[in-house]
């Protein structure tokens, strides 16, 4: 039997050069983080300018066609019903499953009663639990879907007592989004979805464009893109 040939490259540090040493750990995406600092700040320039023809535009120019554009930019009922058909049951009932689940725990996590005390005449103090109005959910869909993401961002909003949650997620080539990603946001109960993702979606979100609403709260992993321009609005 032969020994097959490992795919990664071993290197021992005292055989090295100096200058071959320093390429190895170099911090690559440190020394690029100014860069994605500068862009960052100007997609967020531009959404807050632009609006929902910032994100249009950037797609076009991103898959060399138009496959978001002003009609088609929130996902529709029958986008929803589409999306059922291409998961199979038992991926549904995984997520079913999944929403108990986490429903359950977080739940087990509020706060105890509200309660308010006169200290003295004029003067009261208290504990008061107020949910957010709106909150926004960032569901990651670059190279594979994170249908978990949409389950574990959004239900702890919803057993808290958000109002209403709003969600965004990058869409594919043909302007459609991932059918794993809208049937698990579906059964999370969030019915307002857009498609954009990275920067664009921060910014849409924190600053409100002509179809997609303003929220107080964004939550949510996503790649540097992302984390950098909510980085912006943490500050």
């Amino acid at each position: 039997m032969k020994n097959r040939q490992s795919p990664i490259k071993i290197v021992k540090l005292k055989e090295l050069t100096t200058e071959e040493y320093a390429r190895i750990v170099e911090r690559r995406g440190l020394a690029k983080l100014g860069d994605i600092e500068t862009k960052v700040k100007e997609i967020i320039r531009r959404v807050r300018e632009l609006g929902d023809y910032e994100i249009i535009e950037f797609y076009e120019k991103f898959f060399g066609k138009k496959a978001v554009t002003k009609h088609n930019l929130k996902v529709s009922e029958e986008e929803f019903e589409k999306a059922y058909e291409k998961v199979s049951e038992e991926f549904v009932e995984a997520l079913k499953e999944a929403r108990r689940n986490i429903e359950a725990f977080h739940k087990a996590q509020i706060p105890g009663k509200m309660w308010i005390m006169k200290v003295r005449e004029g003067v009261y103090a208290g504990r008061v639990w107020k949910p957010l109005e709106r909150v926004g959910i960032y569901v990651p869909g670059g190279r594979a879907p994170y249908p978990s993401t949409a389950l574990m961002a959004s239900i702890p909003a919803k057993v808290a007592g958000v109002r209403e949650i709003i969600a965004c997620t990058p869409p594919l080539p043909n302007g459609e989004v991932n059918p794993y990603t809208l049937v698990a946001l579906d059964i999370a109960g969030v019915k307002e979805v857009f498609k954009v993702g990275g920067a664009h979606a921060v910014a849409a979100m924190a600053y409100g464009t002509e179809t997609i609403p303003k929220v107080d709260k964004i939550v949510g992993p996503g790649n540097i893109w992302v984390v950098t321009a909510k980085s912006f609005f943490q500050q």
